[in-house]
């Protein structure tokens, strides 16, 4: 066999190769782009979450308008902190109190099911 054959295979073994390696290249920098991208709006959902707005809204917004809607987000939450007058609760204390009456609810309920009563609980908690 002459040469130049292994001489055209070694160049197209090459060029393959080049070409895996390239491919590898670009999928590596999508998943880092993507993963930055969705950054600011994974932050932003989680923010409004936590002060009792909609997550699915605000991560929306957030894949739309990426910084733009995290600084409107937390103007929006210390506008309705400082309007809302001190004998309201804020959308946050809202949310919580909501958590807190639905866990006082829970374990009321725990505990009649059970028929523990109101001296065994205070026992048990001692």
């Amino acid at each position: 066999m002459p040469d130049s054959f292994f001489v055209t295979q070694q160049k197209e073994e090459n060029s393959i190769l080049n070409i895996k390696r390239r491919t590898k290249m670009i999928v590596d920098a999508v998943i880092v782009g993507l993963l930055f991208y969705f950054t600011f709006p994974l932050l932003t959902g989680y923010c409004a979450h936590q002060y009792g707005r909609s997550f699915v809204i605000w991560f929306t917004i957030g894949c739309i308008l990426p910084i733009v809607s995290f600084f409107i987000l937390f103007f929006i939450i210390s506008w309705d902190e400082k309007t809302t007058p001190k004998y309201k609760l804020s959308r946050r204390e809202r949310v919580e109190s909501e958590k807190l009456v639905k866990n006082l609810v829970e374990n009321l309920s725990e505990l009649s099911s059970t028929g523990t009563t109101r001296k065994d609980f205070s026992k048990q908690r001692t």
